[in-house]
């Protein structure tokens, strides 16, 4: 679903724009899915963003495991 490498405004993350690797998001949502078994991301909006880029705004959730 990610292209090599993404960017990422996640507050989890840092302040801003975060670029991150295919491979640190799977260790990511890895890592949630351990503490959240249920852990489900809802699309809320798709838009363009330039010429080879979009841009999706979800909400993550989930119950502690």
């Amino acid at each position: 679903m990610y292209t090599e490498n993404a960017e990422f405004k996640d507050p989890t993350l840092a302040q801003g724009i975060v670029r991150q690797t295919k491979q640190q998001i799977i260790e990511k949502y890895t890592r949630l899915s351990n503490m959240c078994p249920d852990v489900t991301d809802k699309v809320i909006k798709t838009f363009p963003s330039g010429d080879n880029h979009i841009d999706v705004e979800f909400v993550l959730s989930g119950t502690a495991g």
